[in-house]
């Protein structure tokens, strides 16, 4: 089914706030990627208050220079002392260019680690289900405890604190009161570091990191907010950005504990193959291992392409290793929260965040997408572990799973 644009047109953007403004909006928040911006997303827009996350990277982790370009320029647009605030990370390495290019305007800074920021966060504690934050302004200080993980998130905090105290013109700014509230009624925001809560002992999370660089901060920030185990379902797309797959394959190797590889929009390429190219990311070590084994191409492949003879050795060596490949993404999901158990485990589904699709192309080579939603999958894996973890005589603390009394590999679906 047609989805929209990720990078919308100055057209589409002036209709749509249109739109709202008739049905009564007197206030609109756009979120612009430096990409929309640098296609002209922006152009006529009456923005009130510009803020700045941080500089822009390329797909393969490196910086976004054409980019940054383009965010300085809109920031030189603001014009009006009176109406317009610009708002800074200052932890962020581009923060000076910024602030030149909207030196017209009165500017806000905030920041995790430089001291003189405007907007200082002063305290963080993180968890895997919540952060709370003491957070100084030049009008008091704010207590905050908000639902939304991860130091990432911590920033986006204390951004929206610096929006506040920058929104209203004339040198006044919003009640530190309605600040907190705000910020602490934001419960989610979709796909992004999404908590999945049903009630489950351990934490599940859903993100849309899809490079190296994003995904090597997200299991960053879980290991900080105090996971001990990080179960990893990852994937790569199809026909996009191949060469950044092995990166994918390091970052994951090395920063999870247990990594289970899977689809993620294959479209027309063969889901082994995407699955290769991550694997080939791994250490040596690892891959010897799996060029040793004697049912090719080794154990990093989906059980279900060996021989059922090899099954048993299949699953000893990705035991051993912790690394495990099923190309059903479906099955993946239940794999990771069917293994999880402790309090402190962590499984993170990441790749697809919000999206609620899978590409694929028929026999013919024509595209297919169809349905499917990491969070409604978590959500109904869960729903069913809840008979597993009644069953006390199967042991799930890793795959496959099996009774105690006679471990032996075998697939356990939930």
């Amino acid at each position: 089914y047609p989805q929209p644009a990720r990078v919308t047109s100055a057209v589409r953007l002036a209709r749509v706030a249109a739109g709202c403004a008739d049905r009564g909006a007197g206030a609109a928040v756009l979120e612009l990627s430096a990409a929309a911006v640098a296609a002209g997303a922006a152009l006529g827009a009456s923005i009130d208050v510009a803020v700045f996350v941080g500089s822009p990277l390329a797909d393969d982790g490196t910086p976004d220079s054409a980019g940054l370009e383009a965010i300085a320029s809109l920031f030189g647009t603001l014009s009006d002392p009176d109406g317009q605030r610009a708002v800074i990370n200052a932890d962020d390495a581009a923060a000076p260019a910024i602030a030149a290019a909207a030196s017209r305007v009165p500017a806000v800074t905030y920041a995790l680690y430089n001291r003189g920021a405007d907007v200082f966060c002063a305290k963080a504690r993180f968890s895997l289900w919540e952060t709370e934050l003491l957070v100084r302004t030049p009008v008091g200080e704010l207590s905050i405890a908000s639902p939304l993980v991860c130091r990432h998130n911590a920033y986006n905090v204390v951004a929206a604190v610096a929006a506040g105290l920058a929104v209203a013109p004339g040198g006044s700014s919003l009640d530190l009161k309605t600040i907190v509230r705000g910020v602490e009624a934001t419960e989610v925001v979709p796909g992004r570091c999404e908590a999945v809560d049903e009630g489950q002992p351990f934490a599940v999370v859903i993100d849309a990191a899809r490079t190296p660089d994003a995904l090597g901060r997200l299991l960053d920030g879980v290991r900080e907010a105090g996971a001990r185990r990080v179960i990893l379902v990852v994937g790569a797309p199809g026909e996009r950005h191949r060469a950044l797959r092995p990166f994918l394959g390091e970052v994951a190797h090395y920063k999870a504990d247990v990594v289970i590889l899977t689809n993620d929009n294959p479209r027309g390429e063969a889901p082994h193959e995407v699955v290769a190219d991550i694997v080939s990311g791994f250490p040596d070590s690892v891959l010897a291992d799996n060029a040793a084994a004697a049912y090719p191409p080794g154990f990093l492949q989906d059980p279900g392409r060996v021989d059922e003879a090899a099954l048993e050795f299949l699953w000893a060596a990705a035991r051993e290793h912790g690394r495990h490949v099923c190309e059903d993404r479906w099955m993946a999901i239940r794999w990771a929260v069917g293994t999880a158990a402790a309090p402190d485990d962590v499984v993170l589904l990441v790749g697809k965040g919000a999206d609620d699709y899978q590409e694929y192309v028929d026999a013919d080579g024509r595209p297919l997408k169809g349905w499917f939603d990491d969070r409604v999958e978590a959500r109904n894996a869960l729903a069913r572990a809840v008979d597993l973890w009644g069953v006390a005589a199967l042991d799930r603390s890793e795959l496959p799973w099996a009774e105690w009394e006679e471990r032996e590999p075998r697939l356990g679906t939930v």
